[in-house]
């Protein structure tokens, strides 16, 4: 009786070490194809933020609306001006890239064990997107740099009334550092769809050959 039972207890301890080792490998290959659609929501948040607050630093050229300072080459609120449809385009970047990860949820890639021709498709279109979209925002802050250098800082933080307010342009500003980290967060993510593609077409091209069927759909039900 004693040594049914641990025979029992053995097979037990044996299922469960089987299950930590299938948890250990689902770790190195799925656990990115699962995560992968958070890669993108969080890009994409971070872009759209980005957008809000990029023009903070400049903000308070807007009380300097209609005027123009000797030495000025335009108006003080045209640099402003500028930048909305740098801002509007950013923060449609950043749009863009949420709602592509919430439908690479949509579609299930994160849960698929075999990636059909569709899902490769999808993943291929995701991360050229998540590349022309970080091009795209980094453009816009080089852009967005130049503006800035281009401001007269000298003059308009001598202008009395300017003074008398309490306002102030620094010349250098937080803004690009924390754009550039965006960036690089944005290209550093993409490449989980590198990973994901490769590993997939990998199986996908295994399956094709021996002509097999999955016994299950998802990477939960092969555990």
């Amino acid at each position: 009786m004693k040594n049914k039972e641990a025979l029992v207890s053995n097979t037990g301890g044996i299922k469960n070490l089987r299950f930590v080792k299938k948890i250990i490998e689902m770790d190195k290959k799925v656990f990115l194809q699962k995560t992968g659609w958070i890669y993108l929501v969080l890009a994409g948040a971070f872009i759209f933020v980005y957008g809000l607050i990029m023009a903070t630093p400049m903000a308070d050229l807007r009380y300097l609306q209609g005027t123009q300072l000797e030495g000025m080459e335009m108006e003080g609120d045209a640099y402003i001006r500028m930048l909305t449809g740098s801002i509007n385009t950013m923060c449609i970047l950043g749009w863009a890239l949420i709602l592509d990860g919430l439908l690479y949820k949509f579609v299930r890639n994160d849960k698929r064990r075999i990636y059909y021709i569709s899902n490769m498709v999808f993943s291929a279109v995701s991360f050229l997107l998540f590349i022309g979209i970080a091009i795209g925002a980094l453009s816009i802050i080089v852009h967005y740099k130049g503006v800035y250098d281009s401001i007269p800082f000298d003059i308009i933080n001598s202008y009395p009334l300017w003074q008398m307010s309490g306002y102030y342009i620094s010349e250098t500003s937080w803004v690009f550092p924390l754009g550039y980290c965006v960036f690089i967060f944005t290209i550093l993510a993409s490449f989980v769809y590198i990973f994901v593609i490769c590993y997939k077409w990998k199986d996908f091209a295994y399956y094709m050959k021996n002509h097999e069927v999955p016994d299950s759909d998802t990477v939960e039900e092969r555990m």
